[in-house]
């Protein structure tokens, strides 16, 4: 959903700009996120129980079939988004481009530039696990954004829940803040 998309989908985008001198790339190929219980993956052909999902595409925007990507399996960062380039000598000055196969995902793109790749339908999967949920703060995500450069994110939640005697009572809306790899790190499935 959301929160998935929002903190961890864009980053497995392949780069629109060059990294600036001494910023690193959120994720890289093969790197072990410490959490090897969830599964990360971009499903442009996703659907539920009969229906299309936002997000939907059978194709790119150079007309190639629309594969799915894994982005994260077994605690390791394996696949990547992205589209083509003009200039392929350079390649390897973006992120993963020399480990990582970039095709059949180009969506969004402006006038005057090359379709650049985007999110379709972010899908976090994996083992899940009984939590005690009392007295924790539940989230209705509807909204975020993350920061590539501090390696942030922000999700916004107008719907915000406690539990409490195991019954949700409504609070205030959230903002929730924090870092993005340790956000991956430690998140479970319930």
């Amino acid at each position: 959903g959301v929160p998935a998309h929002e903190v961890f989908g864009h980053h497995f985008e392949e780069p629109i700009k060059f990294l600036n001198f001494g910023e690193s790339a959120t994720f890289k190929y093969g790197q072990d996120i410490g959490n090897s219980d969830i599964i990360l993956r971009d499903d442009p052909n996703q659907e539920i129980d009969g229906f299309r999902v936002q997000g939907f595409t059978f194709v790119d925007a150079y007309g190639r079939k629309r594969e799915a990507r894994t982005h994260i399996k077994d605690g390791k960062c394996l696949e990547f988004l992205g589209s083509e380039y003009a200039d392929p000598k350079n390649l390897k000055q973006y992120l993963n481009l020399e480990k990582s196969s970039f095709v059949s995902n180009a969506s969004q793109h402006t006038d005057g530039q090359f379709p650049q790749p985007r999110m379709s339908c972010t899908v976090l999967d994996g083992k899940t696990e009984d939590v005690n949920l009392e007295g924790k703060i539940l989230l209705v995500s509807h909204g975020g954004h993350t920061q590539p450069s501090d390696k942030t994110y922000v999700v916004n939640a107008q719907e915000c829940y406690v539990i409490r005697d195991g019954q949700p009572k409504r609070i205030i809306p959230l903002k929730v803040t924090g870092g993005i790899n340790q956000a991956l790190a430690n998140i479970v499935l319930l």
